[in-house]
Order: structure tokens, then sequence, then C-alpha cells
């Protein structure tokens, strides 16, 4: 996505859950819209964090729900 999109920041995939369990973006019970989804496991998400480790933006997903690159890349030039 990095490459496809000459993003020039820092692009983590954070397929064993340590940074969403730091933030704490954790499904912690059912709820609507998620009911396929494991409680205590990242909910399907896209996170901008600034150079303060800072959330400036997210996009939650449901089930799989996933952000255009258009949403992303405006994010990007609005928050980074």
């Amino acid at each position: 996505m990095k490459e496809k999109n000459n993003f020039t920041i820092p692009i983590i995939a954070d397929r064993g859950g340590k940074i969403v369990k730091s933030y704490n973006m954790v499904l912690t019970e059912k709820t609507a819209g998620h009911d396929d989804i494991q409680v205590n496991i990242a909910l399907p998400s896209k996170v901008l964090i600034n150079n303060k480790g800072i959330i400036v933006w997210h996009y939650i997903g449901a089930k799989e729900d996933r952000p255009s690159i258009e949403i992303i890349t405006d994010a990007i030039d609005k928050y980074l």
C-alpha cells in the first residue's frame, strides 16, 4: 500500500496486535455490526498516530468494512 500510493510516512501492519492493545482499541463485548468478531481482538481499523504518539485520526470498521484510499489520504493531508 505504501509504495502503490507513494506514501512517505511509515506504515505499520499490527498483525500481533501490540499497538492496538497499547491504545486499548479492542472489542470488549459483543456489539451490533461486530457479531462475528471475537471479544478481546482489535476491530478492523486504520489509525494515524502523530510523532508524539497521539492518535489524530481513526477509522473503526465493522466486519470487512475498510476506508477508501481517498479517505485515508485526505486524513493524512489533514492531520499529519
